[in-house]
C-alpha cells in the first residue's frame, strides 16, 4: 500500500506517571585523602587512615551543602561516598575555579578484596574500587554544575581529582535520583525474622529496576 498504514496510528497520553527526578544527598563520606588514588583491577586498597582523614568531615559538608572544599592547585584529593541505599540518578556537581582540573565521578555497588571478591557491601577497609561513570574537566567559571548524559547505578560513589595551576573550589555534590515512582503500599508479617528482613531489599530492588 506504498507505505500508508492500515490502522491510523494515533499519539495518546501515558497511562504511566514520569520517571522521579529530584535532586537528593545521601549517605555519609567514609573515606577521604589527598593522594591520587588508583582505581580499577588492580587498584589501591583503602586503609583505615582513610577513614579518619581530616578530608572526610570536609567532604561531609560539601554532601550537606553546609560549606565547600578547596583542593589547592597542583594536588590530588578523593572520596568515598557511600550512599547508605543503592541509587540510580545523574551526578550534580557543583564547583568553582580549578581550570583544566579534572573530576572522576565513579560508581560501584560493592567494594572488591584483594581476590576480587565483594563479599559485604560495607565493608572499606582493605578494600579496593573499580567503579564505572565519567570524567569532568573544569573550565575555571563559577558555579559550574556537571551531570551525565545518562543515570548511573551505585551504593558508593568515588571522586578522583587532580587539579591545575589554580585551586578548585567544591560547592555542592548531590545525586538527580531517576526510577519509576514506586512506593510500598502494603505491608507483610512472618515470624521468620530472616524474611521480614528481605522485604525492603525486594521493596529496593523493584525500585531500582524500574525505568523505561
Amino acid at each position: 500500500k506504498w507505505g500508508c498504514a492500515d490502522v491510523p496510528w494515533k499519539l495518546v497520553p501515558s497511562v504511566l506517571p514520569d520517571q522521579l527526578n529530584r535532586l537528593v544527598h545521601p549517605g555519609t563520606a567514609v573515606a577521604a585523602g589527598d593522594r591520587a588514588l588508583k582505581t580499577g583491577w588492580d587498584g589501591e586498597a583503602f586503609v583505615r587512615e582513610d577513614l579518619a582523614h581530616p578530608l572526610v568531615a570536609q567532604w561531609q559538608r560539601v554532601i550537606e551543602g553546609t560549606g565547600p572544599l578547596t583542593v589547592p592547585a597542583h594536588s590530588s584529593a578523593f572520596l568515598l561516598w557511600y550512599l547508605g541505599d543503592y541509587y540510580c540518578g545523574y551526578p550534580h556537581l557543583d564547583v568553582s575555579g580549578g581550570a583544566h582540573s579534572t573530576i572522576a565521578w565513579l560508581w560501584e555497588e560493592g567494594l572488591f578484596d584483594a581476590k576480587g571478591a565483594k563479599g559485604s557491601r560495607t565493608e572499606v577497609v582493605g578494600r579496593h574500587a573499580i567503579g564505572f561513570g565519567d570524567t569532568f574537566v573544569t573550565d575555571g567559571g563559577a558555579r559550574r554544575v556537571f551531570t551525565s548524559h545518562w543515570w548511573r547505578g551505585g551504593t558508593f560513589c568515588i571522586l578522583k581529582i587532580a587539579t591545575s595551576d589554580e585551586p578548585l573550589e567544591l560547592n555542592r555534590l548531590g545525586i538527580n535520583e531517576t526510577r519509576y515512582p514506586l512506593e510500598a503500599e502494603g505491608a507483610f508479617a512472618c515470624d521468620g525474622r530472616r524474611v521480614a528482613s528481605i522485604t525492603p531489599l525486594c521493596i529496593r530492588g523493584i525500585q531500582m529496576c524500574s525505568h523505561e
